[in-house]
């Protein structure tokens, strides 16, 4: 299964206002590369607050959450508002 091949990365984003950003991006590769490219991804995007042990955005919007990798790819970016 690590070596399985896979067509995306998704992004996994929570920004200040609570609505959570699911970033999906194309990527050709396996399980393995697929986490490879998603730190280096996470430290060109983020800067580590060790005091608060997260991930910020350089953009300060928000902080990293994670990712996972799929085997399609749907495009886009999806955005889950936070209800009130």
């Amino acid at each position: 299964i690590l070596y399985a091949m896979v067509k995306s990365i998704v992004l996994i984003l929570l920004l200040f206002n609570g609505d959570i950003v699911l970033k999906e991006l194309k990527f050709d590769g396996n399980m393995v590369e697929c986490g490879a490219y998603a730190d280096k991804l996470r430290v060109e995007l983020t800067h580590f607050n060790e005091e608060k042990n997260i991930h910020f955005l350089k953009n300060n919007k928000g902080t990293w959450q994670g990712y996972f990798c799929k085997d399609n790819y749907e495009g886009g970016t999806t955005i889950k508002r936070k209800t009130k």
